[in-house]
């Protein structure tokens, strides 16, 4: 289980799927440098706000977040 994302994966420019459910993530920094993101799912994170993900979802417009 997550609390925080590692510090490599924002390194993984390419990559286009991101499933990190069910973690206890606090913090979605270094996601926004995953451009070629198009799905990324972060259900069952407790701690992330609806702020959180609104910025998320303006850094990666091209990306289908869910979340709840």
């Amino acid at each position: 289980m997550l609390t925080k994302l590692p510090e490599d994966l924002e390194n993984l420019t390419h990559l286009t799927y991101l499933d990190l459910t069910d973690n206890q993530l606090t913090d979605v920094k270094g996601l926004e440098n995953l451009t070629q993101l198009t799905y990324l799912r972060l259900y069952d994170n407790p701690d992330l706000t609806k702020a959180q993900m609104t910025e998320l979802q303006k850094a990666l417009p091209k990306c289908e977040i869910e979340h709840n």
